[in-house]
């Protein structure tokens, strides 16, 4: 999977706040990080932490960090999984949650914000990691919930 596909498949999860909230994108890219390094070589494997922190039930932060083995700056991605609601107005052929690509552009709600940023951040930090060995610098993904008054980030500050 590549990082457009990774966004199409996000934008198609409804996370919308208030609505479904991320409790089902969360759990999904936890699972497809942790499959993901399950085929890597354990000598990757064993630099690489995935920790989720509850901020309140059914809405967690995800911290994933990759060691690198370089003294090159860390990189740091910081991502919410939430979106608006649906809303109205979507056209039968552009569906809020259709994750529609015409002329190479991706329409859905969140392609933008910030789901499309998000796939290139999980893509980066881990997804692509392995394939060429490890990275220089670490690498940390925080893939957080986007609550009221930036509860989610502040919850990944402690």
């Amino acid at each position: 999977m590549n990082a457009w596909q990774l966004a199409q498949q996000l934008v198609r999860i409804d996370s919308s706040n208030p609505g479904a909230q991320e409790d089902t994108i969360e759990r999904y890219i936890k699972l497809l990080v942790e499959q993901h390094v399950s085929s890597m070589p354990a000598c990757l494997v064993k630099h690489i932490s995935i920790k989720e922190l509850e901020v309140f039930p059914a809405r967690r932060n995800l911290n994933v960090t990759v060691a690198g083995y370089g003294s090159a700056p860390n990189l740091v991605y910081i991502c919410h999984m939430d979106t608006v609601t649906l809303g109205e107005g979507w056209s039968t052929d552009t569906l809020a949650l259709g994750a529609t690509v015409r002329e190479n552009r991706l329409y859905g709600r969140g392609a933008c914000d910030m789901k499309g940023g998000l796939a290139c951040a999980l893509f980066r930090s881990v997804l692509a990691n392995g394939r060429h060995g490890a990275y220089r610098h670490s690498t940390r993904a925080w893939v957080l919930t986007h609550l009221y008054r930036g509860r989610g980030s502040q919850h990944a500050r402690r």
